[in-house]
C-alpha cells in the first residue's frame, strides 16, 4: 500500500491479519496530524521533559510510545511480514484466489448449504449457512472432528439482523492452507448435515 500516493491521514493494520502475533499491529498517520494529537496513555520515554508544572512530550513517534513496548509482538510481526514478502504478496494473493475457487465450488457440492455473499471478487473468507441449523452447533460438530472454522456475527450483527439470521459459519482460507484442508471441510461438513439431519 502506497500511503503518499493514497494520501491517507491514517492507515492501521492488525498484525494478526498478517500472519503475525495477536496485540499488535501498525499504525500509520501524517506526521502533521501525529505531531497535533495528544498521547492516550503516560509511561517512560514518550517524556522530553517533565516539572511539577509542565510536561513536554518527545517528538513523534516516540511520545505515544508509553512503557515498555511489546517487544516479542514486535518481533513476531517484523518476522511475519519478513515471510510474507519473502513469499511474495502477489503469489500469495494468486494461490489464496485459487484456493477460494476450489473451495467455492466443493461447498456448492454440500446439500443445503448455502453462501452468505457471492462476491465476484471474494477474499479467502466464505461465509455460509447450512440449512436451519444455527452456525453454533455446524461449528460444533466441524470442531468435533479437528476442524476449525468461526461461527456468530463476525462483527457484523447489524447485517446479520438485516438478513434475519443468526450468524453464519466461516471457513478463513491462507496461503498455509492446501485442497486437502478443503477436501476435509466438504466431508466433515456432509457429517456435520447427516447428524442433524
Amino acid at each position: 500500500i502506497k500511503v503518499h500516493e493514497l494520501d491517507v491521514d491514517f492507515l492501521a493494520l492488525s498484525g494478526h491479519k498478517l500472519f503475525g502475533p495477536t496485540g499488535i499491529g501498525i499504525l500509520y498517520g501524517k506526521e502533521s496530524w501525529l505531531e497535533k494529537l495528544p498521547p492516550y496513555q503516560g509511561g517512560g520515554d514518550m517524556i522530553k521533559h517533565v516539572t511539577f508544572e509542565k510536561t513536554t512530550y518527545a517528538d513523534v513517534p516516540l511520545k505515544f510510545e508509553a512503557g515498555t513496548p511489546a517487544i516479542c509482538e514486535a518481533i513476531g510481526l517484523g518476522a511475519a511480514v519478513a515471510w510474507v514478502n519473502k513469499i511474495g504478496i502477489h503469489k500469495i494473493q494468486a494461490y489464496e484466489h485459487q484456493l477460494t475457487e476450489y473451495a467455492v465450488a466443493a461447498l456448492k457440492q454440500v446439500e443445503g448449504l448455502r453462501f452468505i455473499g457471492e462476491a465476484k471478487h471474494r477474499s479467502g473468507a466464505i461465509s455460509f449457512l447450512v440449512g436451519d441449523t444455527h452456525p453454533s452447533d455446524v461449528g460444533v460438530l466441524l470442531d468435533q472432528q479437528g476442524i476449525a472454522v468461526r461461527t456468530g456475527h463476525h462483527c457484523t450483527q447489524p447485517l446479520c439482523d438485516r438478513f434475519g439470521i443468526p450468524g453464519t459459519v466461516r471457513a478463513s482460507l491462507a496461503v498455509y492452507n492446501t485442497t486437502a484442508d478443503i477436501d476435509k471441510l466438504v466431508e466433515g461438513l456432509r457429517k456435520a448435515v447427516t447428524l442433524l439431519g
